[in-house]
């Protein structure tokens, strides 16, 4: 018993909470004047960026590893395809600082360009940045080795 309740108020300290509805403890209820179940959640937003990876004659490269990185952190990376696009789509419960592009490849050089979002450039949001979404076009030029 005592279990049970420390149990409890650790669950609850942590966000976590029992909801039900009094109807049917299905939670499905449409009308918006009854009360609603209680989610637990997180904010989050969505953004994408992409472009195209040319070299310095403007010809495409496929299969550049574009990486989204936050300081030493990589946040997602994906290659580019063989007319040389990409394309970053995800969702995230945060705003990461100081967020950049990386290109490499063997036989060009690397290149990080910045790939910073501003709250103001999330539409569909609270007016900052939850629930929002961005996107951003970051076209890259490499030089060969």
């Amino acid at each position: 018993m005592v279990m049970n309740k420390l149990l409890s108020l650790l669950l609850v300290l942590l966000g976590f909470s029992a909801c039900s509805s009094d109807d049917d403890n299905s939670g499905s209820s449409t009308n918006p004047n009854e009360e609603q179940p209680c989610e637990y959640g997180t904010p989050t937003y969505n953004y994408q960026i992409k472009g195209k990876v040319t070299d310095l004659t403007n010809t495409p490269i496929d299969s550049v590893k574009v990486k989204m990185m936050t300081g030493q952190f990589c946040i997602d990376s994906t290659m580019t395809d063989t007319i040389g696009f990409y394309q970053i789509s995800e969702e995230h419960t945060q705003l990461y600082p100081e967020m950049k592009t990386v290109y490499e490849k063997k036989g060009y050089q690397s290149d990080t360009l910045d790939a910073d979002f501003s709250a103001e450039e999330f539409k569909d949001g609270d007016g900052k940045w939850f629930n929002g979404s961005a996107s951003k076009e970051i076209n890259a030029q490499l030089k060969n080795n």
